[in-house]
């Protein structure tokens, strides 16, 4: 295996990043008065996509959910939202330990999400 290039950011944990796409997709859905089968339809997947993605699964054992680009804009565009709305907001580089920065800004993101869902 060749050496890792030291410009590239250090492995993290996807796990904390994959869910609050989750977070953010179960968010807007709610927002918007869908059930995930509602979802689901609309964006042309299956319910059990959208089940497994808002809770962090996947039928890998031990693997975070991780979608396809297609899956995220299909289900952006059934929701009536940008893309990047399910999105972790990346202004840097992937950061290991990600997962506490999460756990204590969730709230008020989820706040702020809510809010910008409903007004527009």
């Amino acid at each position: 295996m060749p050496p890792r290039d030291p410009k590239l950011p250090a492995p993290f944990d996807w796990t904390a990043y994959a869910r609050e796409i989750g977070l953010r997709v179960r968010t807007v859905r709610e927002v918007r008065g869908l059930t995930q089968e509602n979802l689901a339809h609309a964006a042309g997947i299956s319910r059990n996509q959208v089940q497994n993605l808002e809770r962090n699964r996947t039928s890998a054992p031990g693997q975070p959910a991780n979608p396809t680009v297609e899956t995220l804009f299909r289900l952006a565009w059934a929701l009536d939202v940008a893309p990047d709305t399910l999105m972790p907001v990346l202004d840097a580089p992937p950061v290991d330990g990600y997962r506490a920065t999460l756990d204590t800004e969730w709230p008020r993101t989820e706040v702020e999400l809510r809010e910008r869902v409903s007004a527009g």
